[in-house]
């Protein structure tokens, strides 16, 4: 389960490296699930990266971020910024609802789900 996040999370930076865009990792928040993309979220990261707790900037301007679906959307309104979900076979329905606050916050859904 692990290196698939890891892997979903190594395309999410790709994407945002290439488009220079910010994209908001979200998952579930069982403790479990958010452990997990935690754990695999801090894996990615590069000794080049800068890290700021939750955000991850990269040179080329682009970053990611975590959030479990229960926090409020922290990102700026006037900011554009794309979702995916990771670790999503651990959310609840409690979950799932709110996670619909990213969803219509967000510029788009994008699916960065990598093949092993």
């Amino acid at each position: 389960m692990l290196a698939t996040i890891h892997r979903s999370i190594q395309a999410a930076r790709e994407f945002a490296e290439v488009t220079s865009s910010w994209v908001v990792l979200i998952s579930p928040s069982s403790e479990i699930a958010r452990k997990e993309c935690e754990a695999a979220f801090m894996g990615t990261l590069g000794p080049e990266d800068y890290f700021s707790g939750r955000t991850v900037v990269f040179s080329s301007g682009g970053k990611i971020s975590l959030a479990n679906c229960a926090e409020d959307v922290f990102v700026p309104r006037e900011t554009t910024f794309s979702i995916t979900f990771l670790n999503w076979g651990l959310a609840s329905n409690k979950c799932l609802a709110a996670a619909s606050k990213w969803r219509q916050s967000a510029t788009r859904v994008i699916d960065v789900h990598a093949s092993p």
